[in-house]
């Protein structure tokens, strides 16, 4: 838990809507279907995968919490926090800063 901790501090997060991520990724997807490709293999799956999805990448995307492994999809209402690869749900957010702002705090 420390380390995780420690590997927050001094990131940037951004407050992201899962629902308005996912409409942007779906949106990207259609204007590129490569896409498709770099992040589905094999070949065959991925084409399965946009027939099924109607080329909806959002129908398929999801992520979760770093933290509390809570799923982060599209459906989530609230927003999220992103870094670096890094995904926490509100929640998660909200203990961490806490911590982070103990421990820049006592920081020496």
């Amino acid at each position: 838990m420390d380390n995780f901790i420690k590997t927050l501090y001094n990131q940037t997060f951004e407050r992201i809507s899962p629902k308005q991520y996912a409409i942007d990724l779906r949106d990207k997807f259609i204007r590129d279907p490569s896409l498709w490709y770099d992040v589905i293999i094999p070949r065959n799956k991925a084409d399965e995968l946009i027939e099924k999805t109607k080329n909806d990448y959002s129908e398929i995307w999801d992520a979760y919490c770093d933290y509390c492994f809570c799923r982060i999809n599209k459906n989530m209402l609230e927003d999220c926090y992103f870094s670096n690869g890094i995904w926490l749900c509100k929640k998660c957010f909200e203990v961490l800063k806490g911590d982070l702002k103990f421990n820049l705090a006592n920081k020496k």
